[in-house]
């Protein structure tokens, strides 16, 4: 047996050494902490102090689901941004993109898919953002992959991977990715100038003395810290060539280092016994002199936000820094830009073809296509006029010049009211118009013109829910289509684009005048001059023609605001019809029910014409919008307009006698009397 002394002094031992590791784990804790705040306090890491407003923008931001990226998305959006969130796992972007919303109070934040270490990946997501975005005016490439630690390796750093398509995983998602991603949205950030592509480098670049362009894939002695250096080397030597080829085209690029930061890519780390001392190191090396993530972020806001930036350039606590020499290698850039462009199969046919004479031909049809262009634009509004305190109807406003007009009546604060046949695709649009005009009093209506009882219903509705109604924009129409019939019997092209609005506007007519001075604006067709009114046979039951119903109906548009106006003098209603000009909309969705087959071969010709001499919605909805608030045009009622100016229509439109007749016989057809 143990005597009870040894016991008692064993215990008295271990009780002082228990006490003494507790005293010198607090001591090296104090010394640490402060340790910190004495480095913390004499590093001065940069802030972006800019107040830069990005309302009525757009940013993409890759990678930025998670710490810095996250963190300089949710600086864009409370700038006022339209933030998209481009990520690979699209579960975190989309809690992250919920997240960014309620702390911003910025809605307009959205969340599209691209796996940078896929090619395909990437061409899907350009393909979608041209085709949905009308602009892009900052291309944050923040995403990264790096060295770091594994939850299934058996060593502290990755072993070597590829990517999708057989590429170094590091030099594929850190260069080849945002390579190929930032040149095919190029276009699109020109169309935007002045634009801006901030690349995420890293200081880590000044280690790598060169890329070897003989084996970028790392396929002998592969070191990762190797690769994510030589991979943020190249997106050094990528921004600097990137700036050269750019040069006025208002498109600026830059680089930078966020600074030592502990991203959420270390969050999973489990150290082996070999990795110990170095992981613990690293982690200290982090927590004493390492950024937030809010303030690794800065660097890439500064270069996103700040004016006055020399394009090319390097940064660094959101200053200028002069990058490594090997990362100002001119040839090299140049060598990289090669070597990039054929391995993710992109080729900029502006580099190579260079000849004179191929310059010449491009700047030659250049020339020809703007001036056809801007001479197809047509007129602009230019009235400042504001609508607060007023009404305004739009009918068929969930598409084309009707919503886009809606759009402009809303940003003069009007209320605006959207009478349309599909209320989902109406929603849709109020909610896009709200969204862009800050303005929150848009309204749907239900409105569907091929039928007289709901026109009545809807004219019900707003007579009982609203006080006033100072502008009318008849908008809605259809053209190109079989001989289809209204559910009233009438043949569809004069049943809604004339007895429809027709019927309509003499609901209204009282809410008009109550709240005079007001407005009708009907929106015609050049088409009528090729019309003419078929009273024989107004319904085109014998012989129908879908062109000359079409110029039948627009020919009533004209004639109906100008016999309206008569009607209305002296009572404060003025009326007003126009030609919108050329442009492709979902009013000529049936074309292919008429011509057929042929619209296969006829569809290319009618898209580059349309291209060439037709005007895009917006454009097209300048007369109508000049027409519902421009001053002193009350001398104009019962006038044609085109392109912002009064303009002579056909010599059938101005017959008095066919105008009169036409509004009887419509009144008798859709049951008014007078």
């Amino acid at each position: 047996m143990v005597p009870d002394t040894l016991k008692q002094s064993t215990f008295d031992f271990l009780r002082s050494v228990s006490w003494l590791a507790v005293v010198t784990a607090a001591l090296v804790s104090a010394v640490i902490y402060l340790t910190r705040l004495w480095f913390r306090k004499g590093l001065q890491f940069g802030v972006c102090r800019c107040k830069t407003r990005m309302d009525g923008k757009t940013v993409i931001v890759t990678g930025s689901n998670t710490s810095t990226g996250k963190e300089a998305a949710r600086d864009l959006a409370r700038r006022g941004a339209r933030v998209i969130l481009a990520c690979r796992n699209e579960r975190k972007a989309e809690k992250a993109a919920e997240e960014i919303r309620k702390s911003s109070g910025n809605g307009n934040v959205e969340v599209r898919v691209v796996d940078l270490a896929s090619l395909s990946s990437i061409r899907n997501f350009c393909s979608h953002i041209i085709r949905t975005e009308p602009r892009l005016d900052v291309l944050v490439n923040n995403a990264g992959f790096s060295p770091i630690l594994r939850r299934r390796s058996n060593t502290c750093f990755c072993p070597r991977t590829e990517t999708t398509d057989g590429f170094e995983l590091m030099f594929g998602v850190n260069h080849l990715g945002h390579f190929l991603l930032t040149n095919l949205l190029l276009d699109l950030l020109k169309k935007s100038a002045a634009s801006r592509v901030v690349i995420v480098s890293s200081g880590g670049h000044v280690f790598e003395q060169e890329i070897d362009f003989n084996d970028v894939n790392f396929r002998q002695n592969f070191s990762p810290t190797r690769a994510y250096r030589r991979s943020k080397l190249a997106n050094m030597l990528f921004v600097r060539e990137l700036a050269k080829r750019l040069k006025g085209s208002g498109v600026a690029a830059f680089s930078l280092t966020p600074g030592n930061v502990a991203t959420s890519r270390m969050k999973n780390q489990t150290l082996s016994v070999g990795m110990l001392v170095r992981g613990t190191a690293a982690a200290l090396h982090r927590w004493l002199y390492g950024k937030t993530p809010l303030q690794g972020a800065q660097c890439t806001i500064h270069c996103s936000v700040a004016d006055g930036l020399q394009s090319g350039q390097y940064f660094s606590d959101c200053k200028p820094k002069d990058p490594a020499p090997q990362a100002r290698d001119d040839e090299a850039a140049r060598r990289l830009w090669e070597l990039s462009e054929k391995m993710t199969g992109f080729t900029s046919m502006l580099w190579r073809y260079s000849t004179v004479t191929v310059y010449l031909l491009v700047l030659a049809m250049g020339a020809c296509i703007l001036l056809i262009r801007r001479h197809s634009a047509g007129g602009v509004c230019h009235s400042k006029v504001r609508l607060e305190g007023k009404t305004v109807i739009v009918t068929g406003a969930n598409t084309g010049i009707g919503k886009e007009t809606a759009r402009d009546m809303a940003e003069r604060g009007a209320r605006v009211i959207l009478a349309c046949r599909d209320l989902t695709k109406a929603w849709h649009a109020a909610d896009d118009i709200r969204c862009s005009t800050g303005n929150g009093n848009v309204l749907v209506q239900e409105l569907d013109l091929a039928s007289l009882a709901s026109i009545r219903a809807c004219a019900k509705r707003i007579i009982d829910s609203e006080s006033r109604l100072d502008i009318l924009i008849n908008n809605a129409g259809i053209c190109l289509c079989p001989r289809w019939e209204t559910k009233d019997g009438f043949e569809i092209t004069f049943g809604v684009n004339h007895l429809g609005h027709f019927l309509l506007t003499n609901l209204l007519l009282d809410l008009l005048k109550m709240s005079a001075p007001s407005r009708v604006v009907c929106v015609s067709s050049k088409n009528h001059h090729d019309g003419f009114i078929n009273f024989d046979d107004i319904n085109w039951e014998g012989g129908y023609n879908f062109m000359k119903a079409y110029g039948q109906s627009k020919l009533a548009t004209v004639m109906f605001a100008r016999e309206l106006s008569k009607r209305m003098e002296g009572s404060g209603v003025t009326a007003y019809s126009l030609h919108p000009g050329v442009i492709l909309t979902e009013g000529a969705r049936h074309m292919k029910k008429v011509v057929g087959i042929v619209i296969v071969f006829l569809t290319p010709i009618f898209l580059l014409g349309f291209w060439l001499f037709g005007k895009n919605v917006r454009q097209g909805a300048q007369t109508s919008i000049y027409c519902a608030v421009t001053e002193g045009l009350e001398v104009h009622s019962g006038k044609y307009f085109s392109d912002c100016q009064v303009t002579e229509p056909s010599p059938l439109a101005k017959d008095d006698d066919v105008s009169k007749r036409l509004w009887e016989l419509s009144a008798e057809m859709v049951g008014l009397e007078f």
